[in-house]
C-alpha cells in the first residue's frame, strides 16, 4: 500500500483549509493535527487503527535511539518484550516528520527550525538504513506561510530549500519532501 498518496491528499486538504481561512498555524502541532484529522476522515483501509502521533517505532532494533519519537507514523502496532517488560511500538509503513515556518517566528526560531529539518532528515535516513527489506515511506512535511524556505542561504546563491534537498540527496534520495508554501502544495 502506498500511504504517501494518502498523506499527500491530507496535506492538500489542509492546504485548502488554510487558503479558505479555516486553519491558523501557530505551532507545529496545529499543522500536524489538521493533517491527522484529514487522514482519519478518509479512514481508508482501517487507517485510523494504523495512524499514530508522536510515537516510537521498532523498539527492538538496538541501533535506533529508544527515546526518539516520530511525528506521524502509519503502521501496525505491536507488543514486544524489552528486557523483562512488554512494551508497545509501531512497525512503520510510513514515517513523517513535520516542521512549520509560520508568521510570528523570530529569525532565531526560523533558523532553529531549519536545523531541525536537517536533523529530521538524518533521523529518517537512519530509519531507512535500519529497515532494509521493509522500506517504509519516509517524508518531511513542512508548512511555510512566509516563504522563508525560498530565502537565500548564507552563500547568496542557494535557497534554504535547496540546502534541505541537498541534505536529503546526500543521505537518502528516497525521503520525500512535501508541504504547503504560501498556500501552494509543493513536492520535492
Amino acid at each position: 500500500m502506498n500511504y504517501y498518496f494518502l498523506i499527500r491528499d491530507a496535506i492538500d486538504k489542509t492546504r485548502q483549509d488554510y487558503n479558505r481561512g479555516s486553519l491558523t498555524v501557530i505551532v507545529e502541532d496545529d499543522f500536524l493535527a489538521r493533517v491527522y484529522y484529514h487522514l482519519l476522515s478518509s479512514d481508508f483501509d482501517g487507517l485510523s487503527a494504523k495512524t499514530f502521533i508522536k510515537t516510537r517505532i521498532l523498539q527492538d532494533n538496538g541501533r535506533l535511539p529508544k527515546n526518539n519519537k516520530y511525528d506521524l507514523v502509519i503502521g501496525e502496532s505491536r507488543i514486544i518484550k524489552l528486557g523483562s517488560r512488554p512494551t508497545k511500538d509501531v512497525k512503520p509503513n510510513l514515517v513523517a516528520e513535520f516542521k512549520v515556518f509560520p508568521v510570528g517566528f523570530s529569525p532565531q526560531q526560523l533558523s532553529k527550525r531549519r536545523k531541525h529539518i536537517s536533523d529530521d532528515i538524518e533521523k529518517l535516513a537512519v530509519v531507512a538504513s535500519e529497515t532494509k527489506g521493509q522500506e517504509p515511506q519516509l517524508v518531511i512535511v513542512f508548512f511555510d506561510e512566509i516563504r522563508w524556505l525560498l530565502g537565500r542561504n548564507r552563500d547568496g546563491v542557494h535557497t534554504r530549500m535547496d540546502e534541505i534537498k541537498d541534505k536529503r540527496d546526500q543521505l537518502n534520495e528516497d525521503i520525500r519532501i512535501i508541504g504547503i508554501l504560501s498556500g501552494q502544495l509543493v513536492e520535492e
